[in-house]
This record gives C-alpha cells, structure tokens and sequence, in this order.
C-alpha cells in the first residue's frame, strides 16, 4: 500500500518503489487459498507479496505464510521458475 509521504521518504532513501503482481492475502486466507491465489498470479517477472507478520505485536502468527511458502517454492521451480531479488529483475546485469 502506499501512503501520504512514501515517494519523499523513497527519493531520500535513495529507494526505489515496485508492486507485486499477485498478493495471496495470507493475513486473512488458508494456506490452500493462499498458494492458489500466488499460483494463479505467477508468470514470468512476477512479484508475490506475502507478508511476514501484518499484527502490531513481537511474534505475530506467521504459520500461513511460511506453510505457503513452503509449499510454493517446489512448486514454482518444478514449473521453471527461478527466485531473483527485485534488485536483479530491475537491473538483470548485477
């Protein structure tokens, strides 16, 4: 999401802003619709936004998303797909 302030905050960061391409809601879906969700959303270039703890608290529940993860990465690369950083998607040369 992006909010009052953000682009000033990125030019003096020196940050560089992107959106996702597929977002599996896993602060609020089961790990089944989750990894439907990602899976229906990926193509190649595809940026999957899953969230590593949406709760203001130190140990937010994370269960959803890492079972998702770990059911999408073999999934993913049985496809062909590789994982790249966005800096490499950005700049493929680095």
């Amino acid at each position: 999401m992006r909010w009052f302030g953000l682009a000033r905050a990125q030019r003096r960061l020196g940050l560089t802003g992107v959106m996702w391409t597929a977002i599996g809601y896993d602060w609020s879906l089961g790990v089944e619709k989750v990894v439907a969700r990602s899976m229906a959303g990926v193509s190649p270039g595809s940026i999957l936004c899953l969230h590593d703890g949406r709760e203001l608290r130190a140990k937010p529940d994370i269960g959803v998303t890492v079972e998702a993860v770990r059911r999408l990465a073999p999934m993913l690369l049985d496809r062909g797909y590789r994982f790249e950083t966005v800096s490499r998607l950005l700049c493929p040369t680095n």
